[in-house]
């Protein structure tokens, strides 16, 4: 990286309200120096004009450029011809020229974007509104090219001059750009010298100029028009009122020249014919169109010296009233003056009495700051016990968080006890229900019990048996009684088992166990309470209670 570019990347970085034009041209920074560059042009805020042509950018350099431009707000100008750029370099500028919105100039001439190129820089055109000059001269874009600039240059409203020099448009991009300037209200300038566009090519320039009121300068230098196209330029000079200079040197006129000259004579307002090397052979044609140009060119003289004397009288009667005007200033500033030394010395007394004030004010602060003294220690004591307080608190909230897990797991136990009740209730339920039916058993065994003695007792008197054989019977008789009764004690007993222990404790002593049986089925009492009941405590049914085995 060279110095010039090093010192005016630090002057760039600081923003140096002197440097508002840099020239680095052919100073081969390359790349990397465009990559230097643009990151100081996204923080400055002085730089309106950067001159970087023959620097060897390339694409790379290009694309730093183009985020720069993204960002700054105060170039206007930029020139970048001869720097091979290329149709990615074209693509990101043409990016960037849709956000930016102070830049002006843009140079691109001898950059190689190709008729592609063009394209995208029309996609710019049809959206930026600050650009008013685009060079794109010895870029190679042919008709395409030229096509696709026509389609921006019919929604551009702002671009006054387009250079398109070199670039072989020929007689197809021609016609391009005339459709162009049918409906365009703001180019002013277009070169399109050496572009081989051909008589046909200037005849629809010529439909062009016919219908265009706003293009004032058009060059076509070494087009190969020959005589129909200066007859078809001819005709339309003759309706134009707007174009001021024209040059078509190298074009191959001939006399044709003189319809040229034949329309000058009704043409009004163009000045400028250039047709020096197709006048060589033809001096009378070239002297008719010079005594036709030079009343105007001195009309225009005549008009720029009233114009310059008008300027100066208009420049010296601004004199006079900037003198008339400063003379007042001086004596509006000698009359502050005045009052600022009034106010001076009115504010002197104002100081003395602030002073009085102020040394009073610093009393009282040094009794504020005493008691904030005080103060503080005693906020240190609160923090202290705060402090305390606080450890206290956490305390009382990890016994609280203990308590609250104990009061959980009790109130889980809890739950679970009612459950285990609930069961024991359903199942002392069911237990009470059998023992119901047991009861019901044996009192239906009683009453079989007393039939079958009836019947006994029937049977021995009305039996024709031997006394041995009704002794027998009796036994057995007794034997299937005992049985029975068994049965019942060992059905009861399983009944008994399978109550809680609660269930097992004396209903009237609430200590003993119970071991006796009332007739009503009811195992509920111990041995020393069953001596003095005559009666179950439970359903009140009369009968002694006897012992059961359990």
């Amino acid at each position: 990286m060279n110095s010039k570019l090093n010192d005016a990347i630090k002057r760039l970085n600081r923003n140096d309200p002197t440097l508002t034009e840099l020239n680095l041209g052919g100073n081969e920074i390359g790349s990397k120096g465009a990559q230097s560059l643009s990151e100081a042009l996204k923080t400055n805020t002085t730089l309106t004009s950067l001159n970087l042509r023959y620097n060897g950018i390339g694409s790379e350099g290009a694309q730093s450029l183009s985020e720069a431009l993204k960002i700054n707000t105060t170039l206007i100008e930029l020139n970048l011809r001869g720097n091979e750029i290329g149709l990615k370099g074209a693509q990101s500028l043409s990016e960037a020229l849709k956000i930016n919105t102070t830049l002006t100039e843009l140079n691109l001439r001898g950059n190689e974007i190709g008729s592609k190129g063009a394209q995208l820089l029309s996609g710019a055109l049809k959206i930026n509104t600050t650009l008013t000059s685009l060079k794109l001269g010895v870029n190679e874009i042919g008709p395409e090219g030229a096509q696709s600039l026509s389609e921006g240059l019919k929604i551009n409203t702002t671009l006054t001059e387009l250079d398109l020099r070199n670039n072989g448009i020929e007689s197809e991009g021609a016609q391009s750009l005339s459709e162009a300037l049918k409906t365009n209200t703001t180019l002013t300038s277009l070169n399109l010298k050496y572009n081989g566009i051909g008589s046909e090519g200037a005849q629809s320039l010529s439909e062009a100029l016919k219908i265009n009121t706003t293009l004032i300068e058009l060059n076509l230098r070494g087009n190969e028009i020959g005589s129909k196209g200066a007859q078809s330029l001819s005709e339309a000079l003759k309706k134009n009122t707007t174009l001021i200079s024209l040059d078509l040197t190298y074009n191959e006129i001939g006399t044709e020249a003189l319809s040229l000259s034949e329309a000058l004579k009704i043409n009004t307002t163009l000045t400028e014919l250039n047709l020096k090397v197709d006048m060589c052979t033809h001096p009378e044609i070239e002297n008719q169109i010079c005594r036709l140009l030079l009343p105007r060119i001195q009309q225009i003289a005549e008009k720029r010296k009233l114009l310059l004397r008008r300027t100066e009288t208009e420049l010296k009667q601004m004199k006079t009233e900037l003198e008339k005007k400063f003379e007042q200033k001086i004596n509006q500033l000698e009359e502050e003056k005045r009052t600022f030394v009034k106010q001076s010395k009115n504010l002197s007394e104002e100081n003395k009495r602030l002073r009085e004030e102020s040394k009073k004010f610093s009393e009282e602060i040094n009794i504020l700051l005493e008691r904030i003294k005080i103060l503080s220690e005693r906020n240190k004591n609160l923090s202290e016990e705060r402090a305390k307080l606080f450890e206290e608190t956490q305390t009382l909230l990890q016994q609280t968080k203990k308590l609250s897990e104990e009061g959980m797991k009790f109130i889980e136990e809890k739950k679970n006890l009612l459950e285990q009740i609930k069961n024991l209730s359903e199942q002392s339920k069911n237990l009470i229900d059998q023992n119901k039916t047991l009861n019901q058993q044996i009192i239906n065994l009683h009453e079989e019990n007393s039939k079958l003695f009836e019947e006994k007792r029937n049977f021995v008197i009305n039996t024709s048996l031997s006394l041995d054989e009704l002794e027998t019977m009796e036994e057995k008789f007794e034997s299937l009684l005992k049985e029975t009764r068994k049965l019942k004690e060992a059905k009861l007993i399983e009944v008994h088992t399978e109550k809680s222990e609660e269930d097992k404790i004396c209903v009237t002593c609430k200590e003993n166990s119970k071991t006796h049986i009332f007739p009503c089925g009811h195992i509920c009492v111990c041995e020393e309470c069953a001596s003095d009941l005559t009666q179950c405590p439970l359903c009140d049914r009369e009968g002694k209670a006897f012992k059961v085995l359990i």
